[in-house]
């Protein structure tokens, strides 16, 4: 499958031309994505040194349920108090296929993404063009957003480490084009060095 790999540029770099945090860099790239995408999955994470994380409750959306639902990971239930009253954030943020079917729900959940990127959240998310709604797994495009540290193994057996990136991919098989991703590249080559695959 044909892809662009886009390393996102460290903070420095935004605040001398920008000047925006690569939080706010990434979330402008997130809402780039246009409303006619089908679906998004992915799992964000506060910062590490984030005080105001409730530890073991965080809200999940996806793709058979109806709306946003606090899920706990562990007792006791006086997390979700604290989740929901006492303006804590969430020790995560799921999406799975959210959206697919349900264009609504792919609006909101992609401005939830943006809206915790923007609050320091890192973690993954997979935005996706044009899904078969009979078969999810027929993907002409899509656009991975790495938002950590993340390895690969490409065809040739051999694994290498990444810096936090934008990997976009098209798949002709599907109907896939460039043309899929060009607004998310043309949004990306201003300050993110393109990577060439090995």
């Amino acid at each position: 499958m044909p892809e662009m790999i886009f390393l996102l540029p460290e903070d420095a770099v935004l605040m001398a031309s920008l000047p925006i945090t690569q939080a706010e860099y990434v979330a402008r790239l997130i809402e780039v994505i246009p409303d006619d995408w089908s679906d998004v999955s992915g799992l964000l994470r506060p910062a590490d040194d984030e005080v105001r994380v409730v530890a073991r409750a965080g809200y999940a959306f996806h793709r058979f349920d109806p709306g946003v639902r606090v899920e706990l990971r562990q007792e006791p239930g006086s997390e979700i108090v604290r989740l929901l009253v006492d303006d804590r954030l969430p020790a995560f943020i799921s999406l799975d296929e959210t959206g697919f079917g349900m264009p609504w729900q792919f609006l909101v959940a992609r401005g939830l993404a943006a809206g915790f990127v923007r609050k320091n959240f890192y973690g993954w998310l997979t935005f996706n063009n044009g899904v078969n709604r009979k078969y999810a797994h027929y993907k002409p495009a899509e656009v991975e957003f790495h938002l950590e540290s993340w390895s690969r193994l490409p065809e040739t057996g051999q694994r290498y480490q990444l810096p936090p990136a934008l990997v976009l991919r098209w798949s002709p098989d599907y109907g896939g084009t460039p043309s899929q991703v060009e607004l998310i590249a043309r949004a990306c080559r201003p300050f993110c060095g393109e990577f060439q695959v090995p």
